[in-house]
């Protein structure tokens, strides 16, 4: 497989044969292919783990289980009967959450994987992980959603300062530490009041309301509730891919995006999805996602729409975010310097300030005990960390 964006050689049996399978799902011309003879087994399972696909696959292949070795059968098994364990944990806390805010009275839209869920794996929580759930709702149901998030002992992640996220950002993260397990499984919530953390909620990009105007329907664990129309869906998850995700080359990501194109129903409308890439300033990531979904899956994306895209003209600003992103990865000292250029001229020097120089809680949370105890000295040690990451060097 030959292109710009290469991902994968031509000559990888077991990566063709699972591209093949999970094609046979997204275009009708498409059956589920037979195993090839000298498949090797061990390196499917593994590039099925890679690329979050195991529990997937094992329904995928119902149909040939019995050609299966009972290794790679049990290992699939396995995965999908601990993937509905979590999930079936995590239905309670959702249907609790969701419930207390539609009594509430707020409109939510659930974003990415949970409709996922709904939609593409026929409510089947034990086909597709998700470490958390992300909701959208009104800027102006923030405080009620909050409150309803602390009454139920949800706890929001710590701030620089009080108020630092609201101000510049445009989501939280809430965990419940009454779980039990490590943090790392812990089952958390993110509450969003706007799409994306760069730039931070601004009305005049992405307007909430019209998201929600557009919004379908849905049900989760019994509640309704909203998902984002699907061209919404494909510039939001397109942009979150590359902004967020760093063009993650997860196998699983480029499929459900395909997925949502090829899904039954209303005539997909291409021209939405053009136009709001414009409006968002997301011209780069979804020309680039999209075309490696259909470099993958060729054929899935119409290519008056690859050419549409390639010939629009982004503005200067989305040129300079996504090549910082590219040239610094994931590394959070970056992100910060790239939050204060994207941010709107009024906020920016002062984001700059609240970030240099912490509140007393956050600096002693994270620079422990300061000498003689008084905490301003720790901003000399958290200086020369920075200093030390940003040359590489290993300051303790």
């Amino acid at each position: 497989m030959q292109s710009k964006g290469r991902l994968i050689s031509s000559d990888d049996r077991e990566y063709e044969f699972l591209r093949a399978c999970l094609a046979s799902k997204l275009f009708r011309q498409f059956t589920l292919p037979d195993p090839p003879r000298e498949l090797d087994w061990d390196r499917l399972y593994g590039l099925l783990k890679v690329h979050r696909l195991a529990e997937h696959f094992y329904v995928l292949g119902k149909s040939q289980r019995d050609q299966w070795p009972d290794s790679f059968r049990n290992h699939l098994r396995l995965d999908r009967y601990g993937l509905m364990i979590y999930g079936d944990q995590c239905l309670g806390r959702i249907r609790t959450l969701l419930s207390a805010l539609t009594e509430a009275g707020i409109s939510v839209i659930v974003l990415k994987g949970w409709a996922l869920i709904q939609s593409i794996y026929e409510g089947d929580f034990s086909q597709r992980f998700c470490e958390d759930m992300d909701i959208l709702i009104h800027p102006k149901d923030v405080d009620v959603a909050e409150n309803i998030l602390q009454s139920l002992g949800y706890q929001g992640q710590k701030e620089i300062r009080t108020g630092y996220i609201r101000r510049y950002r445009n989501a939280r993260a809430y965990f419940d530490p009454g779980q039990i397990g490590t943090v790392a499984n812990y089952f958390s919530v993110g509450l969003h009041w706007g799409l994306f953390y760069i730039p931070a909620y601004d009305p005049r990009q992405i307007d909430v309301n019209d998201l929600f105007a557009r919004a379908h329907n849905l049900e989760i664990a019994d509640v309704p509730v909203h998902e984002l129309s699907p061209e919404d869906h494909i510039v939001y998850s397109c942009a979150h891919l590359a902004l967020h995700h760093y063009s993650d080359k997860a196998l699983f990501r480029y499929y459900e995006l395909g997925s949502v194109v090829a899904s039954e129903g209303s005539p997909f409308d291409w021209d939405r999805v053009i136009e709001s890439a414009r409006l968002w300033h997301e011209i780069i990531p979804v020309r680039n996602i999209l075309d490696k979904t259909d470099c993958i899956f060729k054929g899935i994306i119409p290519a008056n729409v690859l050419k549409t895209l390639s010939k629009l003209r982004p503005i200067r600003r989305e040129i300079w975010v996504n090549a910082w992103i590219n040239k610094t990865g994931n590394r959070p000292v970056y992100e910060h310097f790239l939050m204060w250029l994207a941010l709107p001229a009024g906020k920016k020097f002062f984001a700059m300030l609240e970030d240099i120089f912490p509140g007393p809680d956050y600096m002693q949370r994270g620079y422990g005990y300061a000498p003689g105890g008084v905490w301003p000295l720790l901003y000399f040690r958290r200086f020369a960390r920075v200093f030390g990451y940003l040359l590489k060097k290993d300051v303790v």
